[in-house]
């Protein structure tokens, strides 16, 4: 039998912050104690769920690695008044060291960043047109009724999973852009046998013509331990805490090189009939 508590625990020391995680002490061994005590209360022993089916949630642990993928809706109702438009949106660890993350939310002491954190901008996935996949409820009358929900998102995600040569896939694809602009988001991410090597690649589907001239943007949000340096040839080294001999791991992307893993990747979605007009953007992440 599966786990679901532990289907989020990126680390022994955190879970993922996805949706309405906290994004507490950045330290390995420092766990909320709601996520501690969930934990502590899981009768489940046996493995975590690879696939959260109602929640949207795939998880790829290969080796020393684990990768978790939103591939879910934004929760419906009162459930909205904390949740975070990430839909697609993955965050990757290495042993106990977190390397690409999303921002989580600000927490008691600084809940006046809640309502940016809770942006699709402050996750590691696409931004298309620097418009969040899903809004919170403007001030007014809706709002003070209902409180800040957000509002809108994809309405059918869909992701599938299946083992390959290179390892696990998952494909997954949400359509929150497309009655605004007309195209939908394609993720897929592949974690080596081995969990030495996460590859990806972002596509931008139009469903009809007229879907062009559109700016987008990637990121990948960093965590806070983890250094980073430019190699030569193109790629940035990701280098660990802790001194361990393979710390290093190589971030390239592939179509468009990265000038700083800090700054986010950034294009143009091409003026170009429909069936042409879908545009891939395809990156690794390796172990050195």
């Amino acid at each position: 039998m599966g786990s679901t508590p532990r289907c989020f625990q990126f680390t022994p020391a955190a879970l993922g912050r996805f949706r309405a995680a906290p994004r507490r002490s950045h330290r390995p061994g420092h766990f909320c104690g709601r996520g501690r005590g969930l934990l502590a209360r899981d009768e489940v022993r046996g493995q975590p769920f690879q696939h959260a089916r109602h929640s949207g949630y795939q998880r790829l642990a290969a080796g020393r690695t684990l990768c978790l993928l939103d591939c879910g809706r934004i929760a419906p109702g009162a459930f909205a008044l904390d949740a975070h438009a990430g839909t697609n949106a993955f965050e990757l660890s290495s042993a106990n060291h977190r390397i690409v993350v999303n921002c989580g939310t600000g927490g008691l002491a600084n809940q006046g960043w809640n309502w940016a954190l809770r942006a699709t901008a402050a996750h590691s996935t696409l931004t298309l047109s620097d418009t969040s996949s899903a809004q919170i409820l403007p001030p007014g009358l809706a709002r003070e009724l209902l409180g800040p929900r957000l509002m809108g998102g994809p309405i059918e995600p869909s992701s599938r999973r299946a083992e390959t040569a290179q390892g696990w896939t998952v494909d997954a694809t949400h359509d929150a852009y497309l009655a605004q602009f007309g195209v939908r988001h394609e993720r897929q991410i592949t974690l080596s046998p081995q969990g030495l090597m996460l590859t990806g690649r972002d596509r931008l589907v139009p469903a009809w013509e007229g879907s062009k001239g559109l700016n987008f943007i990637v990121r990948f949000h960093i965590h806070p331990d983890i250094r980073t340096s430019r190699l030569e040839g193109g790629g940035i080294l990701l280098k660990l805490p802790g001194g361990e001999g393979d710390a290093g791991w190589r971030h390239r992307y592939l179509a468009l090189l990265l000038e700083a893993l800090h700054n986010p990747v950034e294009g143009r979605l091409p003026g170009t009939p429909a069936k042409q007009a879908d545009l891939a953007r395809r990156w690794r992440t390796s172990a050195r």
